[in-house]
């Protein structure tokens, strides 16, 4: 809990630019919580470019509910498509069906 009152304290401040780098995002309620903090603070601040890496498997993986963090996040990019928002998905080129060929 700590974790996202410190991440929902840097976004309200941000005015600028937010990037965020992690394994996924997640798809509770905090989750979405955080999500539209982020949608809150680009209306209200116009010039806010955004970017988000996320792993590409985990990030990809859809829970019981048929959520993961692109169904979250989709949100976001949707909302405001002209903006500076980018969300992107880091596959690592070693791993998958090919490794070790």
């Amino acid at each position: 809990m700590d974790y996202y009152l410190a991440l929902h304290k840097m976004i309200e401040r941000s005015r600028k630019r937010i990037s965020m780098s992690a394994l996924y995002l997640g798809t509770g309620k905090l989750e979405e919580f955080l999500v539209e903090k982020l949608m809150r603070q680009t209306n209200i601040h116009e010039e806010l470019r955004m970017n988000i890496l996320l792993d590409y498997f985990r990030g990809t993986r859809i829970n019981r509910d048929g959520k993961s963090s692109v169904t979250l996040l989709s949100n976001l990019r949707g909302e405001k498509f002209h903006r500076d928002i980018r969300i992107g998905f880091y596959h690592n080129p070693d791993t998958g069906v090919l490794k070790g060929r």
